[in-house]
């Protein structure tokens, strides 16, 4: 069986969890401290020991701030990270570079990464393991219609739901942040994220994960009304992430 979940999934710091066995984990982005990482694996009963892999979708702080630390403290993991970033973490002997559309292996798992809109070159992510399939989606200011094709068999489709418009309307945030936050390059917005879901939704998803929620300009009553509400779909569960502690766990 497939386990998934956010182990922390905000604007301040994003980190997810992906796993057969407990004692093989993968952690897609590393935005949290060691500390906490260790924290919260261990509220799940998990042990930050037994991360073997760490796949980094894209360098901004609130996806890798961790990421130091944990090779430092547990040395032989393997990172895997886009091509274009090879200046990145030049002496980590067991770093492993990929480029989009060719699919890698990551334990027992299959990884075909492909380019997401985002103002920092981003990778999202097919995931397979046997039967199972993954859809992950995460800093996207725009859907590109073509990645429709790669989410036509997810079981579960992880997507940012990061910002309610009358939140970040409402935000002390300046107009420059809120004009990068719409832009195409930005960040999905709630109603953005129910209308990629209206294209892509099939009854072969069993969960759709909304994530990155911005502690500032979202929340989970927006993300409720906003997206969640605006479905009925019986043989699918939502599940929303919450800022700073693990989501449920999914199991496919």
């Amino acid at each position: 069986m497939v386990n998934f979940f956010s182990l922390s999934s905000c604007s301040d710091g994003n980190s997810f969890v992906l796993y057969t066995k407990p004692e093989e984990l993968i952690l897609i982005d590393a935005g949290i401290s060691f500390k906490r990482t260790k924290k919260l694996l261990e509220s799940k009963s998990l042990s930050i020991e037994n991360v073997k892999s760490i796949v980094i979708t894209h360098f901004h702080k609130d996806h890798y701030f961790g990421l130091g630390t944990i090779l430092k403290r547990i040395p032989t993991i393997n990172l895997y990270f886009n091509d274009n970033y090879t200046s990145h973490f030049t002496d980590y002997p067991f770093k492993r570079h990929f480029t989009f559309e060719n699919t890698f292996q990551v334990l027992d798992f299959n990884f075909f990464p492909f380019q997401i809109d985002h103002d920092m070159l981003n990778s999202g992510f097919i995931i397979t393991y046997n039967d199972s399939k993954i859809g992950f989606l995460s800093d996207m200011g725009k859907f590109d219609a073509k990645l429709s094709s790669f989410l036509k068999d997810v079981k579960l489709l992880a997507i940012e739901s990061n910002h309610s418009k009358e939140g970040l309307h409402n935000s002390k945030y300046s107009d420059d942040l809120k004009e990068r936050i719409l832009s195409e390059k930005g960040h999905l917005s709630n109603d953005d994220t129910a209308k990629v879901i209206e294209k892509v939704y099939n009854s072969n998803i069993k969960y759709i994960l909304l994530h990155h929620l911005s502690k500032r300009t979202n929340s989970l009553q927006f993300v409720q009304k906003e997206v969640v509400s605006r479905f009925s779909f019986p043989e699918t569960k939502f599940v929303i992430s919450p800022y700073d502690s693990p989501s449920e766990t999914i199991t496919l």
